[in-house]
């Protein structure tokens, strides 16, 4: 019976946890200050497939909120409906 099940228990995994676009696959980011040196890293990390910015931060509202409208823009071109990339 436990050979049968171990046989079985590869059905079950559904493809996408498996294969290439995994979400073991991609790093899941989180951006603090985004001054020059962050603003570099933010491009880099946005140009990456195997990676999402998920998260910006800044105590200045100007810079977040331009940090924020870049990553969002950066993902919604890559679909065509324009929502975004998981």
């Amino acid at each position: 019976m436990l050979s049968s099940a171990a046989l079985a228990f590869p059905a079950i995994i559904p493809s996408t946890v498996l294969g290439q676009d995994a979400p073991s696959k991609r790093i899941n980011i989180g951006l603090i200050g985004m001054g020059l040196m962050m603003g570099g890293h933010h491009r880099i990390m946005l140009s990456r497939p195997d990676t999402q910015v998920l998260a910006v931060c800044d105590v200045d509202a100007g810079k977040r909120a331009k940090a924020k409208e870049t990553t969002e823009r950066a993902y919604a071109s890559r679909t065509s409906s324009g929502a975004r990339v998981r």
